[in-house]
């Protein structure tokens, strides 16, 4: 049996109705969801064929801890931000 200690709340308010306000992810303030993926190009290119609003191109990373894997944000169906993020690939020994 397989327990977890991870949770996810998603939640949506009806009333009141929100502001249509939609910060950017570099906004101070600004939250996001973030999933990690196996194959950020390839999900890419399907959610595109449907339609999914991107804010970019998925960008690969040049440096820090997460140096040769991708990211890419989007906006879900209520307009929350989400971030899509393949890790590098562990090194070859």
């Amino acid at each position: 049996m397989n327990i977890s200690n991870h949770h996810l709340e998603l939640f949506e308010h009806l009333i009141p109705p929100g502001r249509v306000h939609q910060p950017r992810p570099c906004d101070p303030g600004s939250a996001h969801l973030l999933l990690l993926v196996d194959d950020l190009p390839g999900l890419y290119e399907r959610l595109r064929r449907v339609a999914v609003a991107f804010l970019s191109e998925p960008v690969r990373v040049e440096a820090g801890p997460d140096r040769g894997g991708y990211g890419v944000h989007l906006r879900g169906p209520n307009g929350i931000l989400v971030e899509l993020s393949q890790p590098p690939a562990p090194p070859v020994s």
